[in-house]
């Protein structure tokens, strides 16, 4: 399998670390078989076989991310499925078995449906206790928080159930009920464990004796005949309890870097399967040493998008996760064992970038799933290391392109997009971009920005947009830096911006003008770069500027309603992220009425991807590309900026999203009037003017990143006043000219 060079000069120690821990399906009683061409040839290939694979389970008809409740195994030993729909404006609950041949048998919830829910207000946690009862939680107000007494049902059939009488359930403080469990389950031994605000406690089954009280902050528990283990981020250990008193028995070390959604059980046999965005590890009955069986990177588990929120296993060391995603979609995916299918995919591609990428990363997800024999190298390189070495990365990466060899696919973020375009070390995609285009899965306007004579190279995955938010008749002057730097000169010093952070504002301004600065050619025009800088200064010298105090931090876009200033300007990389601007907007009506612009019709490329002409896998980076820019790809908001798939961008423009509201209470306006701090999913009319944005803008920020770098380095002692505006512009000719010249 071919390494690539850069990580093997630079990172040989973590690459030998990270090939041992890559294995798809290492752990089995895998095979191995010899390769009779290799044999032919007078060398015998030997290939270990056996590996996971995922595939999905479709749902029961009308199982939907609202209407499904939760994911476990049943009174029969069988996942089963809990949903609910709306009767009349109540909850109707229904289970659903899943049977060995993946088909669904419904069964009605009467022990559910006697307790006569609203259907607003029927969110259940349902567990199956290790006494063989269900139980189910339910609150009785619209705030599940603190305020709300809980109620807990038990069932040891589909029919019927009893509420318990828990007076732990009926303790009190000054704000309300102690306890608000998202769950309660029951040990063999009929003990009950919960947890609730960050403790986990073990009670006796009348509910009436406090046996433990357990730290459990960002813990999850579960339980094994009459013991349970809590799964502990402080001290990341997997902790065995005694479920007669609590005392702790055992503890599992974990290495995991997201403790986010682990989940695990235990099997007939005593096996512990802990499951992660890292993948499925298991601890066999008696050993102290995990072991990896699933590779989480190389499925749904390691993607951005979809959540684990349930996991049971089958019945043949199978194993199904139900998943939850950020766009408010649900699927079953199922994990089987294939003893024939080698250890590592035949084929790899590799991805190099300096930076993560969650666009990219949902596309790995996507892509090896349908692809399950094409493994996919993508670490980013920052991640494992960090920026002082990120210039010896580029250096050999470099050596590696010219020489014709290197990686399949380049990130092209932080790299000089247009010397690997001149130096002919990136293949010609317009033709795929031109059809993507044409059936409305990429935007026009981007593709016609991305063309260098002619001809596309590269493309971003994501785009982000230099906005500006304010008063209307400040935002009239705020489209160009001239009338800009005129506007906050005639006001006091701070009351059009308030107090900003310099390197961050000149950051904005340079990704929304850097256009009008270095021309098609890599030329440098002067008189453009004076004027950046002249206005640049101007206005900076009009606002306060931070020192990094409390005191004197920048101020937030909710001075525009709080402290009555005028604009706040800002990069919005999609329709969650223009939230606030949007409530804003929509709130701020008479003296103070607020509007948005976006800055010089420009957009700021993000992921910005191109397949390296030596590739000798072409036919998968174009997989990969038409991947990335897929429209399931591209319909996931990672908050890393507007999708560019153009069906993707409408349908998000479409899209409620309820689930978006997030409040942080009230505040006293400039104008005397009280407004809502809150974030939320853009009214229809502003998500529409943003999706017009997106497919009207012009100018790309610069496909090379180092001149904004360039620019903001040697610019310091100007703004700083330590040095004329003769002598920034002088030393900026200087260092651009040579380094586009390079």
């Amino acid at each position: 399998m071919r390494k690539n060079r850069i990580k093997r000069v630079l990172l040989q120690m973590t690459l030998i670390l990270a090939a041992a821990a890559s294995l798809y399906g290492c752990g089995r009683d895998g095979k191995v078989i010899s390769d009779p061409e290799g044999a032919a040839a007078g060398t015998q290939k030997n290939q270990a076989l056996g590996r996971y694979a995922e595939s999905d389970v479709p749902l029961p008809e009308g199982v939907t991310y609202d209407s499904g409740l939760g994911f476990l195994e049943g009174p029969d030993g069988r996942p089963v499925l809990f949903a609910r729909k709306e009767k009349n404006g109540t909850a109707e609950f229904t289970a659903y078995l899943l049977s060995e041949d993946l088909t669904w048998e419904e069964k009605e919830c009467g022990w559910l449906n006697q307790l006569g829910l609203k259907y607003e207000n029927s969110s259940i946690g349902i567990t199956f206790g290790e006494d063989h009862n269900m139980y189910a939680v339910y609150s009785e107000g619209e705030d599940q928080e603190v305020i709300s007494r809980h109620h807990v049902v038990a069932a040891g059939d589909w029919e019927y159930g009893q509420e318990l009488d828990l007076p732990v359930l009926l303790e009190t403080s000054e704000y309300g009920y102690k306890y608000y469990p998202r769950s309660i389950t029951a040990l063999e031994n009929g003990n009950l464990i919960f947890s609730s605000g960050n403790n986990i406690y073990l009670y006796d089954a009348a509910g009436q004796q406090r046996l433990a009280e357990l730290p459990g902050d960002g813990s999850s528990y579960f339980a094994s005949g009459s013991q349970f283990y809590v799964i502990d981020e402080a001290s990341k250990n997997l902790i065995l309890y005694d479920g007669e008193d609590g005392k702790e028995r055992t503890r599992y070390p974990l290495d995991l870097n997201q403790y986010f959604g682990t989940r695990a059980l235990v099997r007939e046999n005593g096996d512990i399967s802990l499951l992660s965005v890292a993948g499925i590890q298991v601890l066999k009955s008696g050993s102290g040493i995990w072991e990896q069986i699933v590779e989480g990177k190389s499925n749904t588990m390691g993607s951005p998008k979809y959540y684990a929120t349930g996991f049971t296993a089958g019945s043949q060391e199978d194993y199904f996760i139900y998943y939850n995603s950020m766009d408010e979609t649900n699927k079953l995916s199922h994990y089987v064992y294939y003893p024939d299918m080698p250890v590592e995919p035949e084929k790899e591609l590799t991805i190099f970038s300096l930076s993560d990428n969650n666009t990219i990363r949902q596309a790995v997800s996507e892509y090896q799933i349908e692809n399950p024999n094409v493994k996919i190298d993508f670490q980013p390189l920052l991640e494992e290391g960090s920026a002082a070495v990120a210039d010896d990365y580029i250096r050999t990466l470099n050596a590696e392109l010219l020489a014709g060899e290197g990686p399949d696919i380049l990130i092209l973020d932080g790299l000089s997009e247009e010397s690997y375009i001149e130096k002919g070390v990136l293949a010609d995609i317009t033709d795929e971009i031109e059809r993507l285009t044409a059936s409305g899965d990429f935007l026009a306007n981007i593709a016609k920005e991305c063309r260098v004579d002619g001809r596309i190279y590269s493309v971003p995955v994501r785009i982000g947009l230099p906005m500006t938010f304010g008063r209307k008749e400040a935002l009239k002057e705020a489209g160009q830096l001239s009338s800009l730097a005129d506007f906050v000169h005639a006001h006091e010093t701070g009351q059009v911006f308030g107090t900003v952070d310099r390197d961050a504002f000149l950051s904005f301004y340079a990704d929304a003008f850097l256009n009008d600065i270095v021309k098609e050619g890599d030329v440098v025009e002067e008189t453009e770069l004076t004027e950046f800088l002249t206005n640049m200064k101007r206005i900076i010298d009009g606002s306060e500027v931070s020192d990094g105090t409390r005191e004197k931090r920048p101020s937030s876009i909710w001075g525009l309603l709080e402290k009555g200033t005028y604009l706040y300007s800002s990069e919005i990389n999609g329709f969650y992220e223009f939230g606030q601007g949007a409530s804003i907007i929509e709130q701020a009506q008479g003296e103070l009425e607020a509007d948005v612009i976006l800055i010089n019709e420009t957009y700021v490329p993000y992921g910005t991807i191109g397949i390296t002409k030596a590739s000798k896998n072409q036919d998968l980076a174009i997989g990969f590309l038409q991947t990335v820019l897929s429209e399931d790809v591209q319909r996931s908001d990672f908050y890393d900026g507007f999708a560019v798939n153009q069906n993707a961008l409408e349908f998000l423009c479409t899209v409620e999203r309820t689930s978006a509201d997030a409040y942080g209470g009230t505040i006293p306006g400039a104008d005397g009037r009280t407004y809502d701090m809150k974030i939320g999913w853009p009214s229809e009319p502003l998500r529409r003017r943003m999706t017009e944005f997106c497919k009207t803008v012009k100018h790309s920020a610069g496909r090379n990143w180092k001149v904004k770098q360039i620019l903001l380095e040697y610019s310091k002692d100007y703004f700083g006043g330590t040095a004329s505006l003769e002598d920034a512009v002088k030393k900026l000719m200087t260092k651009l000219t040579l380094y586009l010249q390079e």
